[in-house]
């Protein structure tokens, strides 16, 4: 009867492991790695959340074969359909990858794929096409001459409000999560010592920095430089007088912002 007894345990237990390994998937290689075509994605409607959740687009860009559960976790969350208790090797996700207000909905499936030993990441897929290439398409760079004078007042490195409108509306533009690096130059004209200049056209460089942090842009992501009066766009005959001279060389002042996006 004992023996009988024990049997039965194993049985139950075995069912129970089976159960806890749940894949949506008809056959995962312990390794992990697998093709397209041999994954099954679950169906929207099997979401535990009632709609597609929006994520940090940077974070998800950052994933890839190797990182374990608790790296997949700390970027992406946990899976939005149900997984089982134990031996889980495939997460699933449901995403709307819109960029930001007023964009058309991306609803998208995500499916990660582990190894059965290690539980590091083997396997990698998106459902649609669209969403893999909206994730993998290359950077782009743009970038932008900001005149000093409609930032700064003459000599100044505060911003005006007009100026901090415009990198407002740089940040619009391209939206938060999708700006990967910013490298910002100030520059000035040959009026004052050229270590003064050198001085305020880094100290308008970091006026607009800080301007962009405000904004939502972390600190990591810009590089700043003073050029000063080094790298003129404009020649201005010195006999002017100071008011012509300084209208004259107003392009020389000026702050060049160059943008990173994914």
């Amino acid at each position: 009867m004992k023996k009988l007894s024990l049997i039965v345990l194993v049985i139950i237990g075995v069912i129970f492991l089976q159960g806890c390994t749940t894949k949506s998937s008809t056959k995962v290689p312990k390794d992990g790695i697998m093709t397209k075509d041999e994954v099954t994605f679950p169906k929207e409607s099997k979401s535990i959340y009632n709609k597609p959740l929006e994520v940090n687009l940077e974070n998800l860009r950052k994933i890839e074969v190797d990182m374990s559960k608790d790296e997949i976790r700390k970027l992406i969350g946990t899976p939005h359909f149900a997984a089982g208790l134990a031996y889980v090797v495939e997460w699933d996700y449901l995403f709307n990858l819109k960029e930001k207000a007023g964009d058309k909905d991306l609803i998208c499936q995500y499916k990660i794929v582990f190894d059965f030993d290690t539980y590091k990441v083997a396997s990698l897929f998106w459902k649609d096409q669209i969403c893999e290439d909206f994730i993998n398409k290359k950077d782009k760079k743009e970038s932008f001459e900001l005149s000093g004078d409609f930032l700064f007042n003459f000599a100044s490195a505060n911003l005006k409000q007009d100026g901090k409108k415009e990198i407002a509306n740089l940040v619009n533009k391209f939206g938060k999560e999708n700006i990967k690096e910013i490298v910002i130059v100030g520059h000035t004209d040959l009026i004052g010592s050229e270590k003064s200049n050198l001085n305020l056209s880094q100290k308008r460089a970091n006026a607009v920095k800080n301007e962009f942090v405000k904004n939502g842009i972390a600190k990591d992501k810009i590089k700043t430089l003073g050029a000063g009066e080094s790298e003129p766009v404009k020649e201005c005959d010195s006999k002017l007088s100071k008011n012509e001279l300084i209208q004259c060389l107003a392009p020389n002042r000026r702050v060049n912002v160059d943008i990173t996006s994914y």
